[in-house]
């Protein structure tokens, strides 16, 4: 898959993301396995996203900065603090599948920081209208 996905994927960071999201879930994946491929995204949505909105500041803090229980947060603060704390709660004993209360908490987690990187991706728009290598020379395949 791997191999495919790198051809058909748009190239750079937003690729990257794109792939990322892409490979989250896909087949039977552990749980030690989307952690890695959760810290990718945010990693490269870390990287890119200043170098995006290097001349425009308001954009960025538009993209980074949310609001939760009526306070300001930075976003990608905020998932990197979940990131850590979901590390913390990992339990190689729920590679087994136990699917007791703290696995259950722990897999709230991990949709929670999911669904913190899916909001900062749509807010910054890095993957819309991605276009493959192909697609830009016009090619059909």
């Amino acid at each position: 898959m791997a191999g495919l996905l790198n051809r058909l994927a748009p190239k750079g960071y937003p690729g990257q993301i794109f792939v990322c999201i892409l490979r989250y879930g896909y087949g039977n994946q552990q749980h030690i396995e989307k952690m890695e491929i959760l810290h990718s995204w945010y990693s490269h949505l870390r990287a890119y996203l200043p170098e995006k909105f290097a001349k425009k500041t308001d954009a960025y803090k538009e993209v980074v900065c949310g609001e939760e229980g009526g306070q300001k947060i930075n976003l990608l603060d905020k998932a990197h603090d979940e990131m850590l704390t979901l590390f913390m709660k990992y339990n190689p004993l729920f590679e087994g599948k136990s699917c007791g209360e703290e696995e259950k908490e722990f897999i709230k987690s991990l949709w929670a920081v999911y669904e913190r990187l899916d909001e900062i991706t749509a807010k910054s728009k890095i993957i819309d209208d991605l276009k493959t290598e192909d697609e830009e020379m016009g090619t059909a395949g």
